[in-house]
């Protein structure tokens, strides 16, 4: 069985959480947004699609991997975005560039799939 939540099955017993939460203890809030002004979430429920993701990724291997697991696999959307974090991170951290919030993407690129978010003939 996959549980999806916000920040954990334990700590979603202690604390409730939403996508914006989720974002926020993630510290993906740090780099989307404008400067200056409040930090912003992802758009478009691209939080829970990607905690949907990897809730099918982790079925799928434990039906294809045939794992005894003793509980409920937990898929955290606070967890799926810091990895998230974590691969954008790579892009400024080692290499000393800056890394500030500009808008919908992440400064001086077009960012890392799916941080960036780009204009479209139908939107964003």
């Amino acid at each position: 069985m996959v549980v999806l939540s916000a920040n954990g099955i334990a700590a979603d017993a202690v604390v409730q959480g939403c996508a914006l939460t989720s974002a926020a203890d993630s510290g993906l809030s740090f780099a989307v947004g404008s400067r200056g002004q409040e930090p912003l979430g992802l758009p478009y429920d691209i939080t829970d699609y990607q905690s949907g993701i990897n809730g099918v990724v982790a079925a799928l291997a434990g039906l294809l991997g045939r794992s005894c697991v003793a509980g409920p696999i937990d898929v955290s959307s606070r967890d799926v975005l810091a990895n998230l974090v974590g691969t954008l991170a790579q892009n400024y951290v080692p290499f000393g560039r800056p890394w500030r919030r500009e808008g919908t993407r992440p400064s001086m690129s077009g960012g890392v799939y799916p941080c960036g978010l780009f204009p479209c003939r139908d939107g964003y």
